[in-house]
């Protein structure tokens, strides 16, 4: 079991490593998901959004 989680935690350290970060704007990616669960007609609302940013 340990050597599995060892070998889980490596491989996660390694991936994010190789992994470019990427700017994205929070309240753009936000309103995509809250678009796609209104298509699904599931309750979205996100009326807490944070003033606009990108992080």
């Amino acid at each position: 079991m340990r050597a599995m989680i060892e070998t889980s935690l490596a491989f996660f350290r390694l991936d994010g490593r190789e992994e470019e970060a990427t700017r994205f704007g929070l309240d753009e990616l936000m309103h995509t998901v809250l678009d796609d669960f209104r298509d699904l007609r599931l309750p979205a609302d996100w009326s807490a959004a944070p003033a606009r940013g990108t992080y």
